[in-house]
């Protein structure tokens, strides 16, 4: 047979699948070497001649796969027989040893004899495996081959990677004036367009490992970065995360920022879970490590200098400030705890300031610069309202300070507090004030309870509440309207005044001062029963009058156990009992009383609770038995005076001689004397006096 040659290699069209090369000349002058992994097997059609015409018939092929244009290693031989030839043209499948085909450049010899040869006639040069055609199968998708993992290239034709890159891979995307470009080993992008993984900066092997998923004009020059999508988002720390957003901006190692636009990290281990705003001064912002925002607007975590101040929080709002080490806002706006404030909290609200150590606002504030509440020292707390103050902003300090709530109440006082209110101060140690308003608490260790205008300035004195009110001595106490308690120790109560300006006032140390129009009552009952004109009564019925009487209860309703008493006997063991004067040993000597002890007084009539007291009512009772003992005696001695007179009276009626009315009248007198006798010694007697 003539002369026989392969004078075109048409096409490679894939089967089952085949990694091969591709080559195309791209813009800038990079070459460009993409791989696709298609398989083992393809089909190979050529065009055959033979001398200078082109054969038909049947012929038989033999196909070796080599690793080199001239030499090199066998890598799989196939036989063809009878295959079928058309005007040269052939079309044969070819499947070599799995493994032959690694991606690297191939080169097939063939060799063709007829159908009645006896050799196979090799055919030279070596045809080099195109993989042009695989190209036309997978649009848009190029490999460039390397020893160690091949760059996967998709997307628009001019985005690049560096010819000495490895395993790098441009997913898709880009667009002219908006290339994807990789600069690193083992950087991706997924898509989008604009995109930029790695430095630039001529070496493939410094920030490698880094993705970009997608989105537009997104750039990260770090190692081990990723960056999830979004615009315009930029990350120059290493093993940092941007999830999505635009804008956002990472400058440190092991930052997050979730979402959002114009938020920027600028600490190590740094956060931001989203938010921001379109205002690129006004997104949110931590400048400290380990510190997080986890949403909202212009909030800052940190403070922006060349120390630390880690572990801040915010967890959203707007405006908020937290700057010191281990301090946190929760929300609201425009709160701010100072960078010497370590581990204060706001929990919310608007305007409101910390500036302690250990400080706390739970919240409340105002729309007015100035009006939030402040928490000026350490471990010093205000729980809500507006305009409160605990503790006082100077270099001294007061700490342990609390106010509750209320509006515009100040506890300045170390370890001082107030519950809540209007326009309380409380500026004693310890001093507390529960409410009400206008109320002063200047002495250590003071207490208002509420009311209003109230002051306490002495030491360990009490308000119990009430309008006016004030003490100005130690251990003292006031309440109602009015009431001054001048002195130490006193304790003044009153009642409503009868001018407003009126006042009363303890005279000396240690009084018990009551003023109470209407009676003071006491007792253990319920039942409240205040006698008219009394001022003071208790439940048993005694009261004192206000014209200064006592009464005790003598209702027989009050009353069991009635038993009758003999005059004469009672009034036979007074006359026994010692009567003497006296002083009391707590009084002044000068002062004297008169009676019996009340040891005597029980021995003699066992009334009473016990022989140390001597109840008005059981005194007053013996008075008066005694009294009665006293009338039924003078009854006696009356009834026998008018006996004698009458007796007398008869004798001086009758007419006897002068001898004998002598004689009568000494017999009348002698029987009359003789009577008083015999009376007044009986009386002895029975212990009587004369």
């Amino acid at each position: 047979m003539g002369r026989i040659r392969i004078v075109a290699l048409v096409f490679i069209v894939v089967l089952l699948g085949w990694f091969a090369p591709l080559y195309a000349q791209q813009s800038n002058d990079v070459i460009i070497q993409p791989h696709a992994f298609v398989g083992d097997t393809f089909t190979y059609q050529g065009l055959l001649m033979q001398g200078t015409t082109y054969p038909s018939g049947t012929f038989d092929f033999q196909f070796s796969l080599y690793d080199d244009p001239t030499a090199g290693t066998l890598l799989g031989q196939l036989q063809q027989d009878d295959v079928p030839v058309e005007a040269g043209q052939f079309t044969v499948a070819l499947t070599f040893p799995e493994g032959s085909v690694t991606g690297h450049q191939r080169w097939l010899a063939i060799a063709v004899k007829t159908l009645n040869g006896s050799a196979y006639v090799p055919l030279n040069p070596r045809s080099a495996v195109s993989a042009a055609p695989i190209a036309l199968s997978l649009p848009g998708l190029w490999t460039r081959q390397n020893d160690t993992s091949p760059n996967l290239i998709g997307g628009y034709s001019s985005n690049t990677v560096p010819a000495n890159g490895v395993g790098m891979t441009i997913g898709g995307g880009g667009a002219f004036g908006n290339l994807q470009q990789i600069y690193d080993h083992y950087g991706v992008i997924g898509g989008g367009a604009n995109n930029r993984v790695g430095s630039d900066d001529g070496t493939v092997t410094n920030d490698g490992y880094a993705t970009i998923s997608g989105g537009f004009g997104n750039t990260t020059t770090q190692e081990y970065t990723v960056i999830g999508g979004g615009q315009a988002n930029t990350i120059t720390g290493a093993f940092s995360t941007i999830s999505g957003g635009t804008t956002n901006t990472i400058a440190h190692i092991y930052a997050t920022i979730g979402g959002g636009m114009n938020n920027r990290v600028s600490a190590q281990f740094g956060t931001i879970g989203g938010g921001g705003s379109s205002a690129s001064a006004t997104g949110n912002r931590v400048y400290d490590t380990y510190s997080t925002i986890s949403g909202g607007y212009n909030n800052v975590a940190g403070v922006d200098d060349t120390g630390n101040q880690p572990f801040a929080t915010v967890g959203g709002g707007s405006s908020n400030n937290a700057n010191a080490l281990g301090s946190m806002v929760g929300g609201g706006r425009s709160n701010s705890i100072s960078a010497i404030a370590d581990y204060s909290v706001i929990s919310g609200g608007y305007n409101n300031v910390a500036t302690g150590l250990y400080a706390t606002v739970s919240g409340g504030g105002s729309a007015s610069s100035g009006q939030g509440n402040r928490a000026y020292d350490n471990y010093s707390t205000v729980a809500g309202g507006y305009n409160n103050v605990a503790g006082i902003d100077d270099s001294i300090g007061q700490p342990f300070t609390t106010v509750a709530g209320g509006g515009s109440n100040t506890a300045s006082g170390y370890a001082s507090a107030i519950g809540g209110g209007r326009l309380n101060q409380a500026s004693g140690q310890y001093a507390f004030i529960g409410g009400g308003e206008s109320n002063t608490a200047t002495g250590d260790h003071t207490t208002i309870g509420a009311g209003r205008q109230n002051t306490a300035n002495g030491n360990f004195s009490s308000i119990l509440g009430g309008s006016g009110n004030s003490t100005s001595a130690d251990y003292s106490v006031a309440a109602g309207e009015n009431a001054v308690a001048a002195h130490r120790g006193s304790f003044v109560w009153a009642s409503t005044q009868a001018a407003p300006d009126a006042t009363i006032t303890s005279t000396a140390p240690g009084q018990f001062i009551v003023r109470a129009p209407g009676g003071a009552w006491f007792g253990s009952s319920t039942q409240v029963d205040m006698p008219n004109g009394a001022i003071l009564a208790t439940d048993s019925g005694a009261f004192l009058s206000k014209g200064g009487t006592w009464s005790n209860s003598s209702d027989k309703h009050r009353k069991t156990q009635f038993a009758a008493i003999d005059p004469h006997a009672l009034l036979t063991k007074l006359a026994a009992i010692p009567m003497q004067s006296w002083s009391y040993i707590n009084e002044d000597p000068q002062i004297r009383h008169l009676g019996p002890t009340a040891q005597d007084f029980y021995a003699a009539f066992g009334l009473g609770t016990d022989d140390r007291h001597i109840a008005t009512v059981d005194a007053d009772g013996v008075a008066l038995t005694a009294i009665q003992g006293l009338y039924q005696l003078n009854r006696e001695q009356a009834a026998v005076i008018t006996d004698l007179e009458t007796r007398l009276a008869a004798l001086e009626t009758a007419t006897p001689s002068p001898a004998r009315s002598v004689w009568l009248l000494a017999g009348g007198w002698g029987s009359l004397l003789l009577i008083v006798g015999w009376l007044v010694g009986r009386r002895m007697r029975r212990g009587g006096t004369v």
